[in-house]
């Protein structure tokens, strides 16, 4: 077992860069505080810190007994920051977000790349996990995140990166039409799904659909029911066309499937 100490020189202790562990929370730190203030079990959960006195996990509990001026309580383990997403798992459960930006300040390239597309497009990770689901599923992707594995060339392929590109597209006229038309809908599982088997259809034409749309997107079916998004996405794209170039609800998702 090891030992534990304790200490009230906080200012011992030092927090690695942004990225490496999460950002301090205020509302946690003041849930502690009162916790504390109830109940000090302080020296039954202490911080972890490696050699070097770099917080491993409990940045949080240290903060609250920093501004209470109590004493904390902490052990040395001999291995260092590695460690950061396990000892956070069971604590707070880090999502895909916290992992991104984990692997990205240890400097992993795929990850940087990931961290940086994500802020610029401004597309959650629902939306992306949606469209970089050719191989694994979302829940699969979570856990090639988690683990460090993720990898930009097998996920970010020329056929993600057009339909992104056309994703972005549609989110800019929502945009536009903000102030009159909910833009939530285009954060939507389902309408990026939907809208993803339309586009690897051989009969698509993008430029048709997106001026359909900028008349007709009062029609889309904006919830989580995949299928009835679909049938309204369907129904703007063939309006007005010839049978032989609409599309149908069993060909878009086939051509899904194929992806």
């Amino acid at each position: 077992m090891k030992q534990i100490f304790h200490t009230e020189d906080y200012d011992q202790f030092n927090l690695y860069d942004m990225g490496i562990n999460r950002p301090i929370s205020r509302s946690m730190v003041n849930k502690l505080k009162k916790s504390i203030q109830g109940s000090n079990n302080l020296d039954c959960h202490p911080i972890v810190v490696d050699i070097d006195l770099n917080v491993l996990d409990g940045q949080h509990r240290l903060q609250a007994a920093k501004e209470l001026g109590t004493t904390i309580y902490y052990v040395i383990s001999e291995r260092g920051k590695e460690i950061i997403p396990t000892v956070n798992s069971v604590q707070k459960q880090w999502g895909p977000l916290n992992y991104i930006e984990h692997y990205a300040a240890r400097g992993d390239e795929n990850y940087i790349w990931l961290r940086d597309f994500m802020k610029e497009t401004e597309l959650n990770f629902t939306i992306l996990s949606q469209a970089f689901a050719h191989g694994p599923d979302r829940k699969e992707l979570k856990e090639i995140i988690r683990a460090g594995e993720f990898k930009k060339l097998y996920f970010y392929t020329e056929k993600v990166e057009r339909f992104l590109n056309f994703y972005l597209e549609i989110l800019d006229m929502a945009r536009a039409w903000k102030k009159t038309w909910p833009l939530g809908h285009t954060f939507n599982r389902g309408f990026c799904w939907a809208l993803k088997c339309m586009f690897y259809t051989k009969k698509f034409r993008k430029n048709l659909f997106l001026r359909h749309y900028s008349y007709m997107h009062k029609m889309v079916v904006g919830n989580i029911i995949d299928k009835k998004t679909l049938a309204s996405l369907i129904e703007i794209y063939n309006h007005k066309l010839y049978e032989h170039n609409r599309l149908t609800y069993e060909e878009c998702i086939l051509a899904q499937k194929e992806f």
